[in-house]
């Protein structure tokens, strides 16, 4: 397996950190809907927030990239992706 340079570690790194503070987020608005007995209302006008889409979309296409590229540079992505604490969800 080919060594990944340091700069794409971090490239990677900061991707799933993005996407890994947005999943806090829908988190803490998913444990504000339960308390508040509100399910779906708040979360919808978090979801749909320009600045939410623009930051999930961003990181989704960068680690797109990286896992294209890394496969075409005979390297397997979800090792680096895993080990760096994984892609979270957003299905829920």
């Amino acid at each position: 397996m080919n060594p990944i340079p340091d700069n794409v570690t971090r490239f990677v790194q900061a991707h799933l950190q993005s996407l890994q503070e947005l999943r806090q987020q829908f988190d803490s608005v998913f444990a504000l809907e339960k308390m508040l007995g509100a399910r779906g209302r708040y979360i919808w006008e978090t979801w749909t927030q320009d600045e939410i889409q623009r930051r999930l979309r961003d990181a989704q296409d960068g680690l797109k990239l990286f896992r294209s590229l890394a496969q075409d540079n005979g390297i397997d992505p979800e090792t680096l992706i895993n080990s760096l604490g994984g892609e979270p969800s957003f299905s829920d």
